[in-house]
């Protein structure tokens, strides 16, 4: 008879057998044995066990070869490493009280070594500084420099300068009037629904687009041109050209 061990391999790999067929080639021919398929097989059922989505048969065979000509130390590793990584949680955000949220989020190393790169040479600043004052320090600096930008362009020189740039067959659009339109329409997509009548005022991957598309002899003018989020720019583009409208405007 076989041992308790052996016996446990066997059925392991019987059960795996039965969900991917194509294990039997692979353990007649040796590129997988029956100790890395019990592995398999075991991990597979701890992801069931902790309510993961069922793999296919594609995600399984694809699997079982990732672990062929292994021993069982470099599969055990492999497999603790993905069980690792799908447990690890999604970030979180959690109102606690009128003025605090609580964030949590699982950083990868690198990262870490990063922020605590940045605490020391920022030691000057603040010799205790923890991560929350880090990011305060951050988000402040940030903050400040893309303010800056943007009042760099909203004051420079304004209608009169561009006015002599703006012509049907020139494509490119000055950084003055780029930033005359962002001030126009107040950093926001100005994209209408007809329905609701609301606008949309996204402020998320803001595109200048022409009313009157510029392949269809529009121009750069300031009345032909708009802010659209990237979502209602590629919208407006179907709707007007078809799905291959992305790479036509």
């Amino acid at each position: 008879g076989y041992s308790e061990s052996s016996a446990f391999r066997r059925i392991q790999t019987m059960r795996l057998l039965k969900e991917v067929p194509e294990v039997e080639t692979k353990i007649v021919d040796g590129t997988l044995t029956l100790s890395a398929a019990a592995q398999v097989q075991t991990f597979l059922k701890s992801e069931s066990k902790v309510g993961q989505a069922q793999r296919t048969a594609e995600e399984k065979l694809q699997l079982i070869s990732s672990v062929e000509n292994k021993s069982s130390r470099e599969i055990e590793k492999q497999l603790l490493s993905m069980q690792v990584a799908a447990q690890i949680p999604l970030e979180k955000v959690r109102q606690i009280t009128d003025n605090h949220t609580e964030l949590r989020l699982v950083l990868p190393e690198e990262l870490r070594n990063k922020l605590d790169h940045l605490r020391l040479l920022l030691s000057h600043v603040n010799p205790e500084m923890n991560y929350l004052e880090l990011f305060q320090y951050l988000c402040e600096k940030a903050l400040k420099q893309l303010d800056r930008a943007e009042k760099t362009v909203k004051t420079s020189p304004s209608s009169k300068k561009f006015e002599g740039v703006i012509s049907i067959g020139a494509r490119h659009i000055s950084a003055d009037l780029k930033a005359k339109i962002w001030q126009r329409d107040q950093g926001m997509c100005t994209y209408m629904d007809h329905k609701s009548k609301r606008r949309c005022e996204s402020k998320f991957q803001l595109q200048i687009d022409h009313i009157r598309p510029f392949s269809l002899g529009g121009d750069n003018s300031e009345d032909n041109l708009r802010l659209l989020c990237s979502h209602h720019n590629l919208h407006r583009a179907r709707k007007t050209f078809g799905e291959i409208g992305r790479f036509q405007e």
